[in-house]
């Protein structure tokens, strides 16, 4: 289903919460997560990354993981479930859970992630898959408009047109009766 990778992705960092030995729990600089911390409980829980159990000599499948987690954080810090942090001394690229992500991964996890929080990953994913196909959206959009707009005029016209008899008539009508009040309140003096 639409959304459960990101989900999964999410429930992973969400699930992680880093206290270094020596640092205090409480403060602004707490909770940051670097690639290095996510890799390393792929390593140390022995999970699986594409269907193989992780291998960190595996060149290859490090550096495929390692895109991944930047990939979906950086999916995740679009929709605002994710913060982003970029230190230049030392250089990192960090990640800590928005208040927001912590309220929706609260709504479940796993293999019960809860309605709410499955229609909301399949809403995020639906986004992307759409986002790419604006352009024709767009396109689309304002031919609709058009056509609809013509379709108006034409009927509007048809309206027009099949009744000027009726408009006419009526017009001549109220002339007649504006030219028999004249008429009248001449007479009546």
């Amino acid at each position: 289903m639409w959304g459960d990778s990101l989900r999964l992705w999410s429930e992973l960092f969400a699930g992680m919460v880093v206290y270094r030995a020596g640092e205090p729990t409480t403060g602004e600089n707490v909770g940051w997560l670097n690639v290095n911390d996510i890799e390393s409980r792929f390593k140390g829980e022995k999970l699986t990354f594409h269907g193989k159990k992780y291998d960190p000599n595996d060149a290859q499948q490090k550096n495929a993981l390692l895109e991944a987690i930047v990939k979906q954080a950086g999916a995740l810090c679009y929709v605002k479930l994710l913060e982003r942090r970029r230190q230049l001394h030392p250089p990192s690229l960090d990640y800590r859970v928005t208040p927001l992500g912590r309220r929706i991964n609260g709504w479940g996890y796993g293999n019960r992630p809860g309605v709410r929080k499955r229609a909301v990953f399949f809403l995020i994913e639906a986004f992307f898959r759409l986002k790419r196909y604006w352009k024709l959206v767009a396109i689309g959009a304002a031919g609709w408009a058009l056509l609809n707009a013509a379709k108006f005029f034409g009927a509007a016209w048809s309206w027009i047109s099949n009744d000027v008899f009726v408009a006419a008539s009526a017009a001549v009508v109220a002339v007649v009766i504006w030219l028999g009040n004249i008429a009248l309140r001449l007479l009546s003096k």
